[in-house]
């Protein structure tokens, strides 16, 4: 074996290859810095493949639980506070946490003098009648029971919000059982807007739409093409649609408005309408007759 390398402060790191086979274990001296660092590459690489195809054992479900709660919210001091079952802690630890908040900066031998000679108080002499002590037993059961009620109800206050995801069995039956997907696949249309400005859209495949409802991973996948690029203005309209529905349907429904309004114009202003007195002139008939040839009913439900 190689005789240990003592470095002063300033002293350049060396080793031999002889030395570096020793340490890294390879099945040789190393001939060149080349494949040292081909060396370390392969390491790390299979350091990493392993790092992701072992699962990770934790200590105790204690541990495991505050790494999940950690990972769902980002903060670990609700969990640490949190996960006290106050039901199991015995009458000297509630007695002592409540010393502990009255008496603020007091040294912890002298919470435990505290109470010892708090308990002290609930103890009775052996010669003491039955009615006598099971008096005081009870005495310390409801200062006990006040100080966990107390710890329970401002435990509630640290609560984290929840948000359990559903499975996907779940999810599925309750996409596949609300009546607007019930209602889509048998009409296939979209109602947009409201009242008389209501129009329906067309679904050439609904089952599509309720699929990538249940499958959140095909509904991004529209918004990527097949070079993997995103298609980041067609997500930032998806997501302003969202936000505010109504407002870009009432915007839509005025732009079609609009748009029909002025192809209705260059219709009654067409010469091919009828003549009347040898002028171009638009009767009240002639204008609702144009609104109806160009006026596009659609099947309201």
């Amino acid at each position: 074996m190689a005789e240990p390398i003592k470095l002063d402060e300033d002293q350049a790191l060396v080793f031999t290859p002889e030395q570096l086979q020793e340490i890294t274990g390879y099945e040789k001296p190393f001939e060149s810095q080349d494949e040292l660092k081909e060396f370390f590459e392969k390491v790390k690489t299979e350091k990493e493949v392993v790092k992701e195809t072992v699962p990770f054992e934790f200590k105790d479900d204690f541990i495991k639980g505050a790494y999940d709660y950690y990972e769902r919210h980002g903060n670990l001091a609700p969990y640490i506070q949190n996960n006290v079952d106050y039901s199991a802690v015995e009458a000297k630890d509630l007695i002592k946490i409540q010393f502990k908040r009255e008496n603020e900066g007091l040294s912890e031998s002298a919470i435990n003098h505290l109470v010892k000679k708090e308990l002290e108080k609930y103890e009775l002499p052996e010669d003491a009648s039955e009615e006598d002590k099971n008096l005081q037993k009870e005495l310390l059961d409801v200062r006990v029971n006040k100080i966990r009620g107390i710890l329970t109800e401002e435990q509630k206050k640290f609560n984290a919000p929840e948000n359990p995801a559903p499975s996907l069995e779940e999810w599925a039956g309750k996409v596949n059982e609300s009546d607007v997907t019930k209602g889509l696949l048998t009409e296939k249309t979209i109602t947009f807007g409201d009242g008389e400005s209501a129009f329906n859209l067309e679904v050439t495949d609904p089952q599509q739409l309720v699929d990538m409802t249940i499958d959140n991973t095909k509904f991004f996948q529209i918004f990527f093409d097949d070079k993997g690029e995103m298609n980041m203005g067609l997500w930032y309209k998806v997501l302003a649609y969202a936000k505010n529905p109504k407002e870009f349907e009432d915007l839509l429904v005025k732009h079609g408005q609009s748009i029909g309004t002025e192809s209705v114009v260059k219709d009654i202003k067409n010469p091919e309408l009828k003549l009347q007195g040898g002028k171009n002139e638009t009767t009240e008939e002639d204008l609702l007759e144009a609104f109806a040839n160009r006026g596009k009913h659609v099947k309201r439900r």
